[in-house]
């Protein structure tokens, strides 16, 4: 991991897809309040139910976003890349967060904590549509899911989630990578399937050079293809 002087934060941030789009005055006001993190590996971030933790964007590393049921099941939602945005409900909100957080790797966040935010937004009300807008984009793309998840097979559940994956990593660096840092087992968790079962629809779309298997990650190289597949036409 480099070293995140506030030039190459300001940077990173200003090339976001949201970040980079969001006035700049706001993005402005949000990095004079934010405050640079580091976790080590495994590390808590934070756990479902604690108080809001702040407006936190991912520098670099990786972290596991879970959630445990009412039976205390956990289920893995997100492997969260470079360049994603989180927290933002709870802050907004002023409820206890509903996911819980943790470090993949060793990882570095930018945090703004949840005062600064409600000071922000008490000043500048026009601000909150910005800050809500990336919680109605995964509620898009939850919604996209619903579908492949209750109807359709394996494959179009897999494929899915691989373009659920790349979109959110979009909305964060404002790019379109095609490389995602996800193991073949977290993926099955995320998709509520055997690993066997999974590993069976990757090499399927290995095969049909949808995508290309590496060690600990995906490479997506046909998008349209993985969505025909989404969409349950394949």
């Amino acid at each position: 991991m480099g070293n995140w002087t506030r030039e190459r934060i300001a940077g990173f941030v200003a090339a976001g897809a949201w970040s980079g789009r969001i006035d700049a005055t706001l993005r402005e006001r949000l990095l004079a309040d934010a405050r640079l993190r580091r976790y080590a590996a495994d590390e808590t971030v934070y756990l479902q139910g604690d108080p809001p933790f702040g407006l936190a964007l991912l520098l670099d590393g990786s972290i596991r976003v879970t959630r445990t049921t009412a039976a205390g099941l956990e289920t893995l939602v997100h492997v969260g890349q470079p360049g994603f945005w989180f927290g933002e409900l709870a802050v907004l909100t002023g409820s206890p967060t509903h996911v819980a957080v943790t470090a993949r790797e060793p990882s570095h966040l930018l945090v703004v904590p949840p005062a600064a935010v409600q000071r922000l937004l008490a000043e500048e009300p026009r601000f909150y549509a910005p800050l809500v807008e990336p919680i109605l984009e995964r509620y898009a793309l939850a919604l996209a899911q619903l579908e492949p998840q209750g109807r359709n097979g394996p494959a179009a559940r897999v494929a899915t989630r691989l373009l659920v994956l790349v979109a959110l990593q979009d909305a964060g660096t404002g790019g379109e990578p095609t490389l995602l840092n996800v193991k073949q087992g977290e993926l099955a968790a995320m998709v509520s399937l055997s690993r066997q079962t999974v590993n069976e629809v990757l090499a399927r779309l290995a095969q049909e050079a949808l995508i290309e298997i590496g060690v600990g990650v995906i490479t997506i190289r046909d998008r349209p293809g993985l969505a025909r597949i989404a969409d349950g036409g394949g």
